[in-house]
């Protein structure tokens, strides 16, 4: 099982407040590697997240990237009952599933099987 600590997502998230980190940050590698995944119609809801080439099991998908905020919205991602990110880049497609083929992390989005090219990426969103 993947676990992490609230301290490691606050150190991903983007720090807009302070110069040096949004600097740090804009040097980053891209938080999802190109050609890994993209974003697509779904027959799940809306756009969705699709595996581009085959996806090893407990891979990750890629890193979240977002502003922190204890506000609700369409692409907040709520990882405990206080801590939440509201994701700014193509993570924030993953769907809905009971059956999910991905978990999310307060890292990132991680593959939970083997997922073939073409297949919508999926997380169980705890409803």
């Amino acid at each position: 099982m993947i676990t992490t600590t609230s301290a490691a997502l606050a150190a991903t998230a983007r720090d807009t407040t302070n110069p040096e980190a949004a600097a740090s940050h804009a040097a980053a590698p891209p938080s999802v590697e190109p050609g890994l995944v993209r974003v697509g119609p779904s027959a799940i809801h809306g756009l969705g997240l699709f595996a581009e080439r085959a996806l090893d099991g407990d891979a990750i998908v890629g890193r979240l990237e977002g502003i922190l905020t204890d506000d609700d919205g369409t692409h907040v991602l709520w990882l405990s009952d206080t801590l939440a990110i509201d994701i700014s880049n193509d993570l924030r497609f993953v769907n809905h599933s009971h059956d999910p083929n991905c978990v999310f992390t307060e890292l990132g989005l991680f593959t939970l099987r083997s997922i073939e090219p073409g297949e919508e990426l999926t997380h169980d969103y705890g409803w």
